[in-house]
């Protein structure tokens, strides 16, 4: 019953809601991994940096190149992507393309077992959320980055 759902999705840390707010540390640790340099021509204005990533679809971008658990496991630890992150190409910001090989060879890599010492192949995909679904301007990634970006810009222009 839907009751029961609901119950069980309060109850649970795996439930809908424990999934939006690691949805939401997930864009605030990649806000963080894309500020993280200096931009040329953004450095007095850094929450603007923030919407013109979010308007190019950086965020989405990151989360789908990214193996699942990776943006957390760096945010926790306070890792950041090396020097540059992303770059500017025709007016548009896109992530470093040798950023996106190292992160897809990781996506892919090989491992072996702990117990067996078996070998496997790793395929870890990037966020689903990062996909855009048919018909529509975003991803849930650039409405979550979007919502943020326009929390600072809005905080901004309040002080």
């Amino acid at each position: 019953s839907i009751p029961n759902i609901l119950k069980g999705m309060r109850e649970s840390k795996y439930g809908a809601q424990a999934t939006l707010i690691e949805g939401f540390q997930s864009i605030l640790y990649v806000a963080g991994f894309l500020t993280a340099y200096k931009i040329p021509g953004y450095e007095n204005n850094p929450d603007q940096l923030l919407l013109d990533l979010t308007r190019d679809g950086v965020f989405s971008q990151l989360s789908l190149a990214t193996p699942t658990t990776a943006t957390a496991t760096m945010g926790n630890n306070g890792l950041v992507f090396p020097n540059p992150t992303i770059i500017k190409q025709h007016d548009k910001f896109i992530l470093n393309k040798n950023l996106t090989l190292a992160l897809n060879k990781l996506k892919r890599s090989e491992f072996k077992y702990q117990t067996t010492g078996a070998e496997d192949r790793l395929d870890k995909s990037g966020c689903p959320l990062g996909r855009k679904r048919e018909g529509k301007p975003e991803s849930g990634v650039d409405i979550a980055a979007r919502l943020l970006a326009e929390t600072v810009m809005a905080q901004k222009n309040l002080i």
